[in-house]
């Protein structure tokens, strides 16, 4: 088995607790906003 399909096969397992998928619902979009948050307040010079 190559190591790609190794770490998927892991991913997709650990995936399978509710707890797990739920946590992933509310921490993965609160990740994105907050990325773009960041990214919005970055001071650029205008120009």
């Amino acid at each position: 088995m190559r190591q790609i399909d190794k770490l998927l096969h892991q991913y997709g397992e650990s995936h399978q607790n509710s707890t797990n998928v739920w946590i992933h619902g509310i921490a993965v979009p609160s990740i994105f906003f907050v990325t773009i948050g960041l990214i919005y307040a970055i001071p650029v010079p205008d120009m």
